[in-house]
């Protein structure tokens, strides 16, 4: 694996990257928290290996690191106007697809005025019925 971090910056501040935080002479730092390293007279070569070993960041890396690219069906990031057009349009194609009232009501996508659980409802009816969508 390639390392794409930037190389350690001796004038730039560090912070603890672990999850669990850090223990440094006798102190533990917890996650984010910044490494007073200079104050403390600490060891160039320590605080180097520790960041090199990505026990440590600079600010900078953690936003490197938060902003993920968004994937998957992007129902997150409809709003609840949004989700209901899509319902609506699904089951107009579900009502064009199936053949009497009964199985309409059996396979239309139910909805929901809770977010979250319009969401859930979408997901279910395409992992049981998603070939009507298309």
């Amino acid at each position: 694996m390639i390392n794409t971090r930037p190389p350690f910056q001796f004038d730039k501040d560090v912070y603890v990257r672990h999850p669990n935080g850090l223990l440094l002479n006798g102190k533990r730092y917890a996650k984010g928290e910044r490494v007073p390293w200079k104050e403390l007279s600490m060891d160039k070569t320590k605080i180097q290996r520790l960041y090199v070993e990505t026990h440590l960041m600079h600010k900078d890396d953690e936003v490197q690191e938060t902003v993920k690219p968004k994937s998957g069906d992007g129902l997150e990031e409809l709003s609840a106007d949004q989700l209901d057009i899509l319902v609506k349009s699904i089951n107009e194609k579900v009502k064009a697809k199936t053949k009497d009232a009964t199985e309409f009501q059996t396979k239309k996508c139910k909805v929901s005025k809770v977010h979250a659980k319009q969401i859930g409802l979408i997901r279910t009816w395409r992992s049981r019925y998603g070939e009507l969508e298309a």
